[in-house]
């Protein structure tokens, strides 16, 4: 299965806040999957407090049509044929380590499915040289 690693942290740091992106950072991520694509998706706590706004900003980037359910706006489900949401969890990254560390569980949608995430993750260009470690 093909995987695609997407960060926000440069939108957050360099776009929003305008801040230097630090080197160690975390927040919450996401797991989709389209057909033969994989996607883990990450954002910093302070763009994306729940997942379903890791979910929305993904499918807005991308052109994926999606809403939000309920009166809290706590789940965000895509409404694009093939698109499913495996779960979501907490990420830890130290740059100077090289060191991303992916865990927890999202209340919403449970947890990810950690199976051999660390070696598909591993052929990701952006984490070259980096450790992933599943907890």
């Amino acid at each position: 299965m093909k995987i695609e690693f997407t960060d926000f942290s440069d939108v957050y740091y360099g776009t929003i806040s305008r801040e230097t992106k630090p080197g160690k950072r975390k927040g919450k991520f996401v797991q989709l999957r389209n057909e033969n694509t994989e996607h883990i998706v990450l954002s910093p706590i302070q763009l994306s407090p729940f997942h379903a706004n890791i979910i929305e900003r993904f499918c807005l980037a991308n052109g994926i049509r999606g809403r939000y359910t309920g009166d809290k706006m706590e789940r965000f489900v895509i409404e694009h044929p093939g698109w499913k949401v495996i779960g979501g969890g907490h990420w830890e990254m130290d740059d100077g380590e090289k060191r991303l560390v992916l865990g927890g569980a999202s209340y919403v949608y449970g947890r990810f499915d950690g199976s051999g995430l660390s070696e598909r993750l591993g052929t990701v260009d952006a984490l070259n040289g980096y450790s992933v470690v599943i907890r």
